[in-house]
């Protein structure tokens, strides 16, 4: 078994200090390898499906890749959702599945299934460790996989990898001697930098300058200075705006922050197209400004990205540039433009702001959106906001002018699932001693309650529960909520409370269902008390869908005026 824990000491060497594993007898060699190891640190996670999405909230606030380790069988399946969302959010995790030996695949033995390339498409490279630990050659192949793996991992565009690792009986050590590391061979790899060569970099100068309208926008991107330091500079020198939602992590002085109140409020939405839109970052929320731009089409969509591809979203893509956005923001000099342009998307931003002001301290009526505008705006800078998906995360993107600079804005829209934000959070919450908030419906928050079921919750931890009892966002939109299967299979209606998960886990609990008792609670909510805390938020799905459609209808009487 001595390559085989030696796969720990390749890990510890490359850089792979943090594991989480779930219990199971197949894996025991290598548990027990990470565990013993003295400069690795491991959590145990039984749930597999919280323990993956734990590794990505972890790898999301170290931005170091962190190991995951599961028995053979269904075990390594419950791995997928998470390993979908590190694939297209580009986090690094390599994943480590026991197996049984190939010849027993398919013979009807416990816990046995196909795991060669369980995860398909969704992970960088599948890697197939050899049966034969003890040749030398298969030593050699071991410890070169390891490397190559933890390699291709953090290589641009970073990600997941799966290594298959089939172990043959007898598992467990008959004693702590027999657990040892030797010397191991690690392969290293050098980063290259790459640019843009001169006669190409003239030729889109050339371009830029014949463009009047330019904006930059940018997609979902995790907290970095440098990057943000770079578009600033840049926006500020050539006089353009930068469409940023929330989960861009971008503030700077041209931001535009309110582009959905914009676009629904403009009734003449082509005067705001761009010749040149350059892109940047992952996804971009915004249903509405997706439809804007595939329906008026810049001239030009430049997207700036290393890894030399990138997705046609608005169906206008005509140039890739491969370099880091940081590089070619720096290195990048045009004409500077008029004005009036820039000008014109500060003024709609500032009125969409106005707007904001005036709406939600007139709203009598309780809901969960005026909930999640106070919340949101009681942060202070030095927070992390986690928002699951559906609702809550539209509500941050109409609220992103009251998000402070410098709270970190995290969400799991590489696939945009449900299913693993609690443990997301709960995983970053463990790399960090900033408070980290969950914003979530009920649904997301029920599904995922596993995320809790652990010995490793932080007392960081913060949850706004949204429950409206059921799935309210499909009473907001066209279709569902005009169906009469809606209410028990759209809607879902669901009757629990947080309460009762509060009190299995240790949490701290709070409640509120009006503006009254939010005002009681909040505070309650932002200071520590050495336990982690859920406030349970509870309104109505009909008083919430009316409050909504309000404020769309007020943009657009009063947007403009």
């Amino acid at each position: 078994m001595e390559s085989i824990y030696n796969i720990a000491e390749i890990c510890s060497r490359k850089g792979l200090k943090n594991f989480v594993l779930s219990p199971g007898s197949r894996c025991a060699p290598l548990t027990v390898a990470i565990v013993r190891h003295p400069e690795l640190t491991s959590r145990t996670i039984t749930d597999e499906r919280s323990a993956a999405f734990i590794a990505l909230g972890l790898s999301l606030e170290t931005q170091k890749p962190i190991g995951l380790l599961c028995t053979s069988g269904t075990a390594a399946l419950n791995y997928a959702p998470a390993v979908a969302e590190a694939f297209y959010q580009q986090i690094p995790l390599i994943i480590l599945t026991a197996d049984r030996p190939p010849e027993w695949v398919d013979q009807q033995d416990g816990q046995t299934i196909r795991q060669q390339h369980i995860y398909g498409s969704h992970v960088k490279n599948f890697f197939q460790l050899p049966t034969d630990h003890e040749n030398p050659d298969s030593s050699w192949h071991i410890q070169r996989t390891i490397s190559e793996a933890i390699n291709l991992a953090e290589s641009y565009p970073k990600g997941p990898v799966h290594i298959n690792i089939p172990l043959r009986e007898p598992f467990y050590p008959q004693n702590s001697s027999n657990v040892k590391y030797s010397a191991v061979k690690i392969i290293e790899k050098v980063n290259a930098q790459t640019s843009i060569d001169t006669e190409s970099l003239q030729q889109l100068i050339q371009l830029f300058n014949q463009s009047e309208k330019v904006v930059l926008l940018s997609g979902q991107n995790n907290d970095d200075i440098k990057l943000n330091n770079a578009v600033s500079e840049f926006s500020a020198f050539h006089n353009i705006p930068v469409w940023a939602e929330p989960i861009s992590n971008i503030h700077c002085t041209n931001s535009i922050q309110n582009i959905d109140i914009i676009l629904s409020g403009e009734t003449e939405q082509e005067k705001l197209t761009p010749d040149l839109l350059i892109t940047f970052g992952h996804s971009v929320l915004s249903k509405s400004l997706k439809s804007f731009l595939r329906k008026y089409k810049p001239k030009y969509h430049w997207h700036v990205d290393p890894s030399g591809e990138g997705a046609d979203t608005y169906q206008c893509l005509t140039h890739i540039i491969p370099v880091e956005p940081v590089s070619f923001f720096n290195i990048f000099k045009g004409e500077v433009k008029c004005d009036a342009w820039l000008n014109n998307w500060i003024d709609m931003d500032t009125k969409g702001l106005t707007f904001l002001n005036n709406f939600f301290p007139n709203l009598l009526e309780f809901s969960e959106f005026k909930a999640a505008f106070e919340v949101i705006k009681n942060l202070y800078p030095e927070n992390i906001l986690h928002l699951s998906n559906s609702m809550p995360v539209r509500y941050a993107n109409y609220l992103g002018s009251f998000i402070k600079s410098g709270t970190i804005v995290r969400a799991n829209r590489g696939t945009s699932g449900i299913d693993g934000v609690v443990s997301t959070a709960v995983g970053n919450a463990l790399g960090t001693n900033k408070l980290v908030f969950l914003l979530t419906g009920d649904l997301a928050f029920f599904y995922d309650r596993n995320a809790f079921w652990n010995n490793y919750l932080p007392d960081n931890l913060r949850i706004v529960l949204l429950n409206n009892h059921g799935g309210g966002i499909f009473n907001m939109i066209d279709g569902p909520k005009n169906l009469k299967e809606g209410p028990e299979y759209f809607i879902t209606r669901q009757n629990l409370k947080a309460n009762n998960i509060a009190n299995e886990f240790g949490l701290e609990y709070l409640y509120c269902n009006d503006t009254g008792s939010l005002n009681t609670v909040l505070p309650k909510l932002l200071t520590t008390s050495g336990k982690a805390k859920i406030l349970e938020i509870e309104t109505s799905i009909e008083n919430n869908t009316k409050v909504f459609n309000f404020f769309k209808q007020q943009i657009k009487e009063r947007y403009g005026k």
